[in-house]
């Protein structure tokens, strides 16, 4: 099932506040179902409107603390796994957290080629004679308020504390506000991940695809404490 695009909270507060009862916010964040459905039901009858104009504040507020908290830029220096002279992401810092149950929704990581270092790592002692390998390990999620490419919105893969790869654009504009209130608490979000590719013995690197077990963020957010 694919993503929705990125969505701006401020916008997505507005049209919930003057068109969420005729579901116009829904369709505009990427789920046309629920809009629909909000629709046909007059916003549930006004419940379900005023549920999500609580929850498009929340991203609002969230987003806004984001940009405040930004933890210093750190200096560039090359790391495990991450091109020569590259930045070095942040890390994940506090406590780990899991979403409160598994998904069957598998999300595409990116980035994984310029990380041949940290997959000679994590896959030390799997076979290496070309044929297809597929492993199962934690991944651990980071916002990245100082990317210099998506500034407060990227979001880092990191799994045995090697930075694997980003989540796509799109998709780590919608989990950064949950992410920021998570940071704010001392938490950061763990997942299921998969790591599926084969070793070439040409260049001497394996060559393979990330993927993770990730929740929706609604889906998430009631296991997770909130910022006060």
């Amino acid at each position: 099932m694919p993503r929705p695009e990125p969505y701006d909270p401020t916008s997505a507060l507005v049209l919930s506040l003057l068109l969420g009862f005729l579901g116009i916010d829904r369709f505009y964040i990427g789920h046309p179902i629920r809009g629909l459905l909000k629709l046909l039901t007059l916003g549930g009858l006004g419940i379900w409107w005023l549920v999500d104009i609580v929850l498009r504040a929340v991203d609002v507020r969230r987003a806004g603390r984001a940009a405040r908290t930004a933890p210093a830029q750190p200096a560039s220096v090359p790391s495990a796994g991450t091109a020569e002279g590259e930045r070095v992401p942040l890390a994940p810092a506090g406590t780990g957290v899991e979403p409160p149950a598994r998904t069957s929704m598998m999300t595409e990581v990116v980035g994984e080629h310029l990380r041949s270092g940290a997959f000679a790592h994590l896959l030390d002692g799997v076979p290496q004679n070309g044929s297809y390998s597929k492993v199962e390990r934690i991944a651990a999620l980071s916002l990245e308020p100082h990317n210099p490419h998506d500034p407060g919105l990227a979001v880092s893969v990191w799994i045995e504390g090697r930075h694997v790869g980003f989540l796509a654009r799109q998709n780590a504009s919608r989990y950064a506000p949950l992410l920021a209130g998570m940071a704010e608490r001392g938490h950061h979000l763990t997942l299921h991940a998969t790591i599926a590719g084969r070793y070439d013995r040409r260049q001497e690197r394996w060559t393979v695809d990330v993927s993770l077990e990730l929740p929706e963020p609604e889906q998430i957010l009631p296991e997770i404490p909130l910022p006060e």
